[in-house]
């Protein structure tokens, strides 16, 4: 396993497992995964052997002019941290450790630049049940919950102290 920045020539592919991981992450379209590449601080892919895209991760600090509720949340509560938009990991390739794997980096980059906390949401309802034992398991906590899309979803706000 790879993990390597995304390039243009590839949004098509994580697009589709983007959409396909419905209801736990939002729809996107081009537009959308296009603008993920401009304004993210992490736009990583893992690769494996044979080219195959195994999972994505999206990420951004503080300073960039994302208008998610959610990412604003943690904009209003936190002064230092990297938000994790989302975190996708083909179904052929889940609970082989592709997820720590991209954690692991995550980690590792915020904390080369003096970051101090990760933050994430994830589904509370539609419940999300394997993603919420995950973060449980590195070490985030709950640290709010918000309704979003109308009440049609809600989310608990997650954070991980990298300096505990």
């Amino acid at each position: 396993m790879q993990i390597v920045p995304v390039v243009n020539n590839n949004l098509t592919d994580l697009l589709a497992l983007n959409n396909a991981s419905l209801p736990h992450v939002n729809l996107i379209d081009e537009a959308d995964i296009q603008y993920f590449l401009e304004i993210s601080e992490i736009f990583n892919q893992v690769i494996v052997a044979d080219q195959t895209i195994a999972g994505f991760v999206i990420a951004m600090t503080t300073d960039k002019s994302y208008k998610s509720v959610n990412y604003q949340w943690f904009v209003s509560e936190f002064e230092n941290f990297l938000y994790i938009d989302r975190i996708i990991i083909s179904p052929a390739f889940r609970r082989k450790g592709v997820a720590q794997k991209l954690y692991g980096s995550l980690i590792a980059y915020a904390q080369s630049i003096g970051v101090k906390t990760l933050t994430c949401e994830v589904n509370r309802l539609p419940a999300n049940p394997a993603s919420i034992a995950l973060h449980e398991k590195l070490g985030f906590r709950v640290v709010g919950t918000q309704a979003t899309e109308g009440g049609q979803k809600e989310v608990f706000l997650m954070a991980l102290d990298l300096h505990a």
